[in-house]
Formats: structure tokens, sequence, C-alpha cells
């Protein structure tokens, strides 16, 4: 009887040391189930290739340089440094740029290969190396023309593959998006009353440059001019305009107006001022249906607009 009572005693008070060994075991089971490798040079498991940097890189430059190379590195992790090994630098095809840009609500454009240059599209590890030093190298300059003529935002997209190694997830892919400082000019007024008393009427135009490198204020290097011109969009801003301010305005004629000679800019000069000339004659025509005029304008090149009425 007793040594049922002594056996009983036992199971019982063994259990709650066998629920504590339980978790431990799953605990310890757990900690040890770990996919990511780590950057122990001295593990033998985790021998693999990544970028330094990888993912998306905003490179900031100017509209002026000529040449830029921005540097990066493949890198080999693990002891098995005695080995050979090649891998492959790819850029992206359109389907991976066009998942990109769904995803992270971008519109890039890869920029074509015929505008920048890799060192070597090929890596090779030699014996007792572990870094390959890579670079991109391109021209600001011609970059940025493109860019502006276009209208679009590049991206270089590079993806590091191999048969002969692991490449390592997230960090397999480099992306280059290209910022540039640049100039700009633009009005220093949006609108613009004139006083129609005389036949012939001159309106200056106030016009201002901004340029910062690296958002720094930085001086005007060149002499250069500007046009004024009429959008070839103008009759649909004045209808936008009127929709917004609730006005009925009308584009003015092209026989109503002189654009004259543009502006121009010396070195060091921040402000500049062009002449315009409205011409009177035929608007009255106008005035009888209670419609005001309106002449819409922008600078060549430049997406700033005034409004003269």
């Amino acid at each position: 009887m007793n040594n049922k009572l002594i056996e009983k005693s036992i199971a019982v008070s063994a259990r709650p040391y066998m629920y504590i060994l339980t978790v431990m075991l799953f605990l310890l089971s757990c900690g040890s189930d770990n996919n990511t490798p780590t950057e122990d040079l001295g593990n033998t498991t985790n021998h693999y290739l990544k970028l330094q940097p990888s993912g998306l890189n905003v490179i900031k430059v100017s509209c002026l340089e000529e040449n830029f190379v921005f540097p990066f590195q493949v890198k080999m992790i693990g002891n098995k440094t005695n080995q050979r090994v090649k891998a492959q630098l790819n850029t992206w095809n359109e389907d991976e740029l066009k998942a990109y840009n769904n995803k992270e609500k971008t519109s890039y454009t890869l920029l074509p290969s015929s505008l920048y240059s890799l060192t070597s599209t090929e890596v090779s590890f030699e014996e007792g190396i572990s870094i390959v030093d890579v670079e991109v190298k391109f021209n600001p300059s011609k970059v940025f023309a493109e860019s502006r003529k276009k209208g679009i935002e590049y991206l270089i997209a590079l993806k590091l593959t191999s048969n002969e190694i692991r490449v390592r997830d997230r960090q397999d892919e480099i992306l280059l998006s290209l910022s540039f400082d640049y100039p700009t000019v633009g009005f220093a007024t949006s609108a613009k009353e004139i006083s129609m008393n005389k036949d012939l009427i001159p309106v200056d135009i106030d016009v201002t440059l901004d340029y910062k490198v690296n958002g720094i204020p930085t001086a005007n290097p060149w002499d250069f001019t500007c046009q004024f011109i009429v959008p070839s969009n103008a009759e649909e801003l004045v209808a936008e305009y009127n929709k917004a301010y609730k006005a009925s305005y009308q584009l003015l004629s092209g026989s109503n107006y002189d654009l004259g000679e543009g502006i121009s800019f010396k070195g060091g000069e921040t402000k500049a001022s062009g002449k315009i000339t409205i011409k009177r004659d035929g608007m009255a025509t106008y005035y009888h249906y209670n419609l005001e005029n309106v002449l819409i304008m922008e600078l060549f090149a430049v997406k700033e607009y005034v409004i003269l009425k």
C-alpha cells in the first residue's frame, strides 16, 4: 500500500519537470532553426555572395558634371575563400522594372546601357579573395539632357547571379536612382494686371534663377538667354483657370501681342527682366460680350506660366 502511494507521489511530482523539460527543448529547437545567414567568416555553412551597398541608392549629382563614378562591392561571406568562384551582374529587364514600379508606386525608366558602363559584368573571385570592387560610370550632363528631353526619371538596376555559389536574397540587387541638381528659371509673379489705356502697352516681365548644389544656393556661372512662348495647350490652361477661379477669360489672339526678344542673364545674376507688348487694336469686340482677354506665356523649356490679363 505504501509502495503505491510512493509511486503515485513520484509520478505527480515529476510532471512539472517534464513540462519544463519539454518547453526548454522546444525553445532550443526554435533557436537552432535559423536560416538567416550571418557574416561569421568562420562558419562553413554560410557561404554566399552579397552586394554592398544593396537596394535603392539615390545618387545626387550636378547636371554640369561630365564624369561620375559610383563604387560598390561584391563580397564573399564564409571561410571558403580558397576556391575560385564566378558571378554575373545583369541589368533588370522590363518585367522586373514594371513589377518594382507597381510595388513602390514609382515611374522609373531603365537608363539605356549606352549611357553608363560597368568595370565588368563578370565578377571573378580568385583564391584568397573575398571582395571584388565594381564601378558604375556615367556622364551626368548627358543623362540629364536625355532625362529632361523625354521627361522621365532614370534608374540603373543590377542583379547579382551565380551558378557556382549562393547569392543572398535581398542583397543581390542594387538600384541607382539618379537625382540632378540643376538651375530653374521661373516667373517672379504668376499674374499681372494691365490697364489697356493705350494702343501699345509695354509690359515688364520679371524672371528669377534658382540654382542649388546639394541644397546650397550656388552662384549663376552662365551667360544665357530665355525666350517667351505661348504653349501649345494654352487654350486648355485658360479653360482650367476659368473653372478653378470661376472666371470667363478668353485667350488673347496672337495678333494682339509681341513677345519680344526674351530675357538675358549674365554670370552671377539671379534676376532678369524682359519686355512684351500688348496691342489694343481689335480687343473691343471681346468686351462687347463681357469677356476679358488673357495671355498665357511660358519660358522656353520651363513649365512655369504667367497670366497677363
